[in-house]
């Protein structure tokens, strides 16, 4: 059977991969301070998932450079204590949701930018 002939899978097909320019600059400006991929989600409004390739597109641009604990962010080191916490054979202690950051640096005010489209 050809590739033409083939069924073709469309990956995430539902999500949205539109950045506004606003968007772009404060998601770089989040980053910079250190914010991690939920924290930048959360601020942003939109999926995880959609913020983590803007980071591979924006690292490929050169418009974004590694960090100490990379996607994560500042919130490497909440989630060190996490799994540290588990091989002492205590409860994490986690605030329920999407596993928000508490840096201080990244308590800046959203840019009030919508999702395009």
């Amino acid at each position: 059977m050809s590739a033409s002939q083939q069924k073709i899978y469309l990956a995430c097909e539902n999500m949205n991969f539109i950045w506004g320019e606003a968007e772009v600059l404060e998601f770089e400006k989040l980053w910079r301070a250190g914010c991690g991929l939920f924290e930048i989600a959360d601020k942003l409004r939109r999926d995880p998932d959609e913020v983590a390739l803007l980071v591979i597109d924006r690292s490929r641009q050169l418009r974004i450079k590694p960090r100490l604990g990379g996607i994560w962010g500042d919130e490497y080191f909440e989630l060190r204590k996490c799994i540290e916490s588990r091989k002492d054979g205590s409860k994490p202690n986690r605030r329920n949701g999407s596993g928000t950051s508490t840096a201080s640096d990244c308590n800046t005010e959203g840019t009030g930018t919508t999702e395009a489209g």
